[in-house]
């Protein structure tokens, strides 16, 4: 998980909005597809809760995201075209149903875990050895595992697998000297490759 800085909403989301619309009505033509292209550019093109790659792509009729509402539209529709409310999420699926995770998992649960909060986001690190994602703080540890669902076997296996295969690319950039770990965090800080959050606790580590 990653800090998600919000800009300002789209106009068309505002007028929207203002001229009484409800979110069920929200098409790609009424402004539901700028929407979704800010929110994918705001995110890096990645998942707002476990950041694996998510696309919007009409032109090639490529579309692995959806809009989520982190607080639920069920719990108040006031809150359904509010921008601040609206995150870009994966379709939350392993295996055709093996799994389930981000907001297919959480669904209508009101969580107090907030991508939208730098202080929220400082307490999440990762398990170097197993890839598991984990929280300082205790309620949002809860949410982590049992609401997100984001310590599922294939989830912790991806995270994995990335920090694996980066570290590789550093013993083979670096064999004889020490690497450029504040280049590399630089770099990674803004990539959109899936699950890049481990590779960036990782390195944030050792310039320490």
């Amino acid at each position: 998980m990653r800090h998600i800085e919000k800009q300002t909403e789209p106009r068309e989301l505002t007028e929207y909005r203002n001229g009484g619309g409800k979110w069920d009505d929200f098409s790609l033509d009424k402004g539901k597809r700028v929407l979704k292209n800010q929110l994918l550019t705001e995110q890096n093109g990645l998942c707002a809760y476990c950041t694996r790659e998510i696309i919007f792509n009409e032109e090639e009729g490529k579309d692995n995201m959806t809009v989520e509402h982190w607080y639920p539209r069920a719990r108040d529709e006031k809150r359904e075209l509010e921008y601040r409310n609206l995150l870009a999420v994966c379709l939350g699926c392993y295996n055709h149903g093996e799994y389930f995770h981000c907001d297919t998992s959480k669904a209508d649960t009101v969580i107090t875990l907030n991508p939208t909060n730098n202080l929220h986001i400082d307490t999440i690190d990762y398990e170097k050895s197993s890839g598991g994602i984990k929280s300082s703080n205790a309620i949002f540890q809860d949410e982590l595992d049992d609401v997100l669902n984001l310590n599922i076997k294939p989830l912790k296996k991806a995270r994995k697998t990335r920090l694996f295969e980066f570290r590789k690319y550093l013993h083979k950039k670096y064999p004889n000297k020490t690497a450029n770990y504040q280049k590399e965090l630089n770099k990674w800080r803004n990539l959109d490759v899936s699950h890049n959050m481990i590779v960036v606790k990782y390195l944030e580590k050792k310039i320490r």
